[in-house]
């Protein structure tokens, strides 16, 4: 099959006339998400032409898509309050980044339309722009690349539309995702293949294309276009918050409600046994992050990649698997472009893609089998084992490996591999001593600096930002460093590892009610909203902030620890509760469990129908049941 891009032709403007009143400075106020610091995309009519969009955080709509995308949070629909109040925070974000008098005066005055690889800011090379107000009447393009240099707010009010050409890359050189803001008053389109960063916040449509990999957020109260099924959006840090509430009656089928692992799961427990093996070289899979010996393979080589993965409900409950290759420090998973996926249906058939647009990879053949998940163990089909074969046409940019996989409710788990799998050139001479660990200095110093609070004084279920930067002794940033917060008695020391989910805060620690694990970030700055969760009694406290590096205990390195005061203050914010999510359980446990063939209930969307072949029970698109029936292959319930 011949795919055939969508290619925007932008216009290019040979003259650009910009007028500088300031050379700008991060002398913008700092826009508050709290109401939206969840979501990956609020919109009022959501379109996914395809289908599986990745979205990892939150979806707000008020009209629904016909095809939906792949959520790693919570759906919230116009039915339920929580969706007004946060079309109110959109709202009020909006006319705050606007108000010269609330988020500060243009430090930049364009008055044409502008390519901004081509601006020119203070002593800056074309297209580095540093933060600042930027005022431009007239379209914005990005044709080629842009990079936002600098720990700052960059606000782009925009009077037109915001559009970027396949292939086009804005890049983050220390500034941060959520202090990014393009306000156009116009529609935004951003172009197949293109990397995008920050918060498209606007009243006007916006379309992403295909293969987009967007480190930021779409706050809209306009409509937005996903057109998949190979676009990610990736907010950065999302709000620590209660738990949502689950419909009871509906959740005793909550057999995989933890996702699956490759070793440990959140309460770390070892699940899997050498989970990860790369040409025969296995190791035990940590919880996030796991120090690899570095592999080189050359180009033209038959590499196996073997995965053993642990679900709850089973093997055959493994619905995805990705394995993500070429990544760099702190990258995302949405960073790379060589990626294998495997698409696992109920009925046990598989799907595989690969999304690979600079053809790094060829000759991809994936097998999946039962296997032991323990070494000794006495069951022996517990563990899914995903097989990859796999040849490199070219080298990477990176080394790092990452996986993601998820179960039938789209419960799901990354993990990183690091320095993970090298791929050098044909001629290439292959080191027979490879280091284990990227080479960090002895005795090297993590420092936790600018540790702030939004307030210090705070009321169960009020939202307090966390602010601080990580960094070693000689001011470099290291992303392989996840902080972990708590909220604990003033007397108290660092309590034990206590893994919680990031929707359940409450630690089972008398010193430190709360406690919450392993924060990532691309840069050097945390930003980070917290609800202050019920059970934590009045009184004053520490916030303390844990900086230990993942490989503390092999090279030596000296973690960090900071605090600031804080004081929970009587009275309660009462949160606006998201509807009780309904879970359904899939047709086949519907008919085991009691449920008569006529009573089967289908997610919404789908349609019931039964396998011609076996008998077996699935819930379909109605397209696709139509095509079913046609050829025979099932058969319609009266």
């Amino acid at each position: 099959m011949i795919t055939i891009k969508k290619i925007l032709i932008l216009p290019v403007l040979t003259v650009i006339s910009i007028m500088f009143f300031s050379i700008p400075t991060a002398t913008a106020a700092d826009p508050s998400l709290a109401g939206v610091d969840n979501f990956a995309l609020f919109s009022d009519t959501y379109t996914d032409t395809n289908g599986g969009t990745h979205l990892n955080g939150d979806l707000g709509y008020n009209v629904a898509p016909a095809e939906f995308p792949i959520v790693s949070g919570v759906t919230i629909t116009s039915s339920n309050p929580a969706y007004t109040t946060a079309l109110t925070s959109v709202n009020n974000l909006y006319t705050f980044v606007n108000t010269p008098g609330q988020s500060g005066s243009c430090t930049t005055t364009i008055g044409v339309q502008t390519t901004l690889d081509n601006l020119v800011v203070g002593a800056n090379p074309p297209g580095t722009i540093p933060p600042g107000i930027y005022c431009i009447t007239g379209a914005v393009d990005i044709l080629t690349s842009i990079t936002l240099s600098g720990d700052g707010i960059y606000i782009f009010r925009i009077a037109g539309t915001l559009g970027t050409a396949q292939f086009s890359t804005v890049t983050l050189d220390g500034a941060q995702s959520d202090n990014v803001f393009w306000v156009p008053t116009g529609g935004t389109t951003i172009a197949d293949d293109s990397r995008f960063a920050g918060i498209i916040l606007t009243h006007a449509a916006t379309t992403l294309l295909n293969t987009v990999v967007m480190d930021g957020r779409i706050l809209s109260s306009g409509a937005v276009t996903t057109t998949g099924p190979s676009s990610t959006i990736t907010p950065s840090l999302v709000t620590i918050a209660p738990p949502i509430v689950v419909d009871e009656v509906q959740s005793s089928d909550c057999v995989d409600c933890v996702p699956p692992t490759l070793g440990l799961t959140r309460d770390s427990v070892r699940r899997v046994d050498q989970g990860f093996s790369y040409n025969g070289k296995s190791s035990n899979a940590e919880l996030f992050l796991t120090p690899i010996q570095l592999a080189t393979t050359k180009v033209g080589d038959v590499n196996k990649a073997v995965f053993k993965i642990y679900e709850k409900g089973g093997p055959d409950e493994v619905r995805h698997f990705e394995l993500i290759f070429g990544l760099a420090k702190g990258q995302i998973l949405g960073d790379s472009k060589a990626r294998i996926e495997l698409d696992r249906s109920w009925d046990g058939i598989n799907t595989i893609k690969v999304i690979d647009p600079e053809n790094s990879l060829k000759d991809v053949k994936v097998e999946t089998s039962k296997g032991a998940c323990k070494a000794e163990a006495v069951i022996t089909d517990d563990c899914l084992v995903v097989t990859i074969y796999h040849t490199f046409a070219a080298p990477l940019d990176f080394n790092i490996i990452a996986t993601n996989v998820w179960d039938e409710h789209r419960n799901a788990w990354q993990n990183y591999f690091s320095p993970g799998i090298r791929v050098v050139s044909e001629s290439a001479i292959v080191p027979t001593d490879e280091p284990i660990l990227p080479v960090i200095p002895a005795g090297m110093k993590v420092v936790i600096s600018d540790l702030t609070l939004t307030k210090s004084n705070v009321m169960v279920g009020e939202t307090v930002r966390v602010s601080f930067k990580v960094k070693d002794d000689a001011g470099n940033t290291i992303p392989w460093v996840t902080p972990d917060v708590g909220i604990c008695e003033v007397s108290a020391v660092k309590p034990r590892y206590v893994l919680v989910t990031p929707k359940s805060p409450l630690a089972n620690d008398s010193d430190c009610p709360f406690f919450q694990s392993d924060f990532l970030s691309s840069s050097s700055t945390y930003s980070v909203n917290m609800v202050v969760p019920e059970g934590i009694k009045e009184g004053k406290y520490k916030l303390d902030v844990w900086a230990d590096p993942d490989y503390i205990g092999q090279v030596g390195v000296i973690g960090d620890h900071k605090s600031v005061d804080i004081t929970i203050v009587g009275g309660t914010v009462v949160p606006v509760v998201p509807t009780p999510v309904k879970i359904i359980k899939s047709p086949l446990k519907q008919i085991q469990s009691g449920t008569v063939v006529d009573d089967v209930e289908c997610k919404e969307g789908l349609q019931f129908v039964i396998k011609a072949s076996n008998g077996a029970p699935a819930c379909v698109k109605p397209a696709t049941k139509i095509i079913l029936i046609e050829r025979g292959w099932a058969k319609p319930q009266a």
